[in-house]
């Protein structure tokens, strides 16, 4: 069970798409207790209770609409912020959760429960940026060709650095490897990374499982 927002918060936390109104509730510390529901009753996030914090809700939105929003495109990158439904224009209009995360970030808008779903694997803060590769890798988050590619670079990478049986250049065979084994190499990585990065697959038991699929995939080529 998590500690700074009720169970029934994880569903919100899973769609990939928020009413505008249901978004600002939620920067404002409250959700409604039935998802689709205009009418159902409002309670907080962080505890469940009906008791709303109605002047927070009012600033967020003041906040909101004195902002300039991108209302004409669906981006990838968490900076732009509503798809068109010219096709379907009864539906209402809709916010992504990493657009809606990133603009209150930029405003100094407190998400108490922000730290802790990330922690839980709910991936509603911005795309990650090329440096978090690793960690998108060891959870499966990418296309099977680029996936399998990747692997084999992190395999071919990792060969070079500790000289390992798999390389495919004699000419490298007799060179001298920076590291012992895969190994030496993990501790290394985990060493420098894992600390300063949590959550981000640099520690030991992420690796494994990269270098593992690295393995499987460089045979492919063999």
């Amino acid at each position: 069970m998590a500690k700074t927002f009720i169970k029934e918060f994880e569903d919100w936390l899973r769609l990939e798409m928020w009413t505008l109104d249901d978004a600002l509730m939620i920067l404002g510390g409250a959700i409604r207790s039935e998802i689709g529901n205009p009418s159902s009753k409002l309670i907080r996030i962080i505890d469940g209770n009906q008791k709303i914090d109605i002047a927070e809700l009012d600033r967020v939105k003041m906040l909101w609409n004195g902002s300039i929003h991108n209302h004409d495109s669906l981006g990838v990158d968490g900076e732009k912020a509503f798809p068109k439904w010219e096709f379907l224009k009864a539906r209402p209009m809709t916010v992504r959760p990493c657009y809606v995360v990133n603009w209150a970030s930029k405003k100094e808008i407190g998400i108490p429960w922000l730290i802790e779903a990330e922690e839980l694997g709910f991936r509603i803060g911005k795309p990650a940026p090329k440096e978090e590769t690793v960690a998108l890798v060891a959870q499966g988050g990418m296309g099977e060709r680029k996936e399998g590619n990747l692997y084999r670079l992190i395999g071919l990478l990792k060969d070079f650095l500790t000289g390992g049986e798999e390389n495919l250049l004699e000419s490298q065979k007799d060179r001298k490897p920076l590291f012992k084994n895969q190994s030496e190499l993990i501790n290394y990585i985990d060493g420098a990374y894992g600390e300063s990065n949590p959550g981000k697959g640099m520690k030991t038991a992420e690796l494994k499982k990269v270098f593992a699929k690295a393995k499987q995939h460089r045979k492919d080529i063999q």
